[in-house]
């Protein structure tokens, strides 16, 4: 994902490599200045977003390699990829739609919206790459080291990387 930081930041710095007055005006801003800033806060949304792709291919892969029978595995995890890449195209698209939006328009709405998309990006980020909170040991309450079958399976789920 560096190459792709290194070009988003080019391409904003340098407007697509076009005239950043003319970038403006296609999208209707009256001032350069709005551009670059909503261009720099969709490459911002989209780095947030791609940096989170592959965890989270890993993790569908992981849950139908844990539940699915060995034939339909690859199956599976050819659609965990699409669908991953699927949900990264429409999250990007998203995140640049809301931007020029809020940027163009200044609307209070439409910054609460960019704001509250860059939150759930950030959060989605802290979820999958913050440190994990310690987890208390399960067993019965009364001290025995007995485990039930509920507890294996989650102890099975983590071990195959799904929360």
């Amino acid at each position: 994902m560096l190459p792709f930081a290194w070009s988003t930041i080019a391409n904003v710095l340098n407007c697509d490599g076009s005239s950043c007055d003319r970038g403006a005006e296609a999208l209707g801003f009256d001032e350069t200045t709005g551009f670059m800033i909503a261009h720099a806060l969709a490459g911002l949304s989209a780095l947030l977003c791609s940096f989170t792709l592959y965890p989270l291919i890993w993790r569908l892969i992981a849950a139908a390699e844990a539940r699915l029978q060995t034939r339909r595995r690859p199956i599976a995890s050819a659609a965990a990829v699409v669908t991953a890449y699927s949900g990264w195209g429409l999250a990007c698209g998203f995140g640049s739609a809301l931007s020029v939006l809020a940027c163009q328009s200044g609307d209070p709405r439409a910054i609460a919206a960019l704001v509250t998309w860059f939150a759930a990006l950030v959060g989605w980020n802290l979820y999958l790459f913050g440190p994990e909170t310690p987890r208390q040991p399960e067993g019965p309450p009364d001290g025995s080291c007995e485990l039930s079958p509920t507890s294996l399976a989650r102890d099975d789920f983590r071990a195959a990387g799904v929360d």
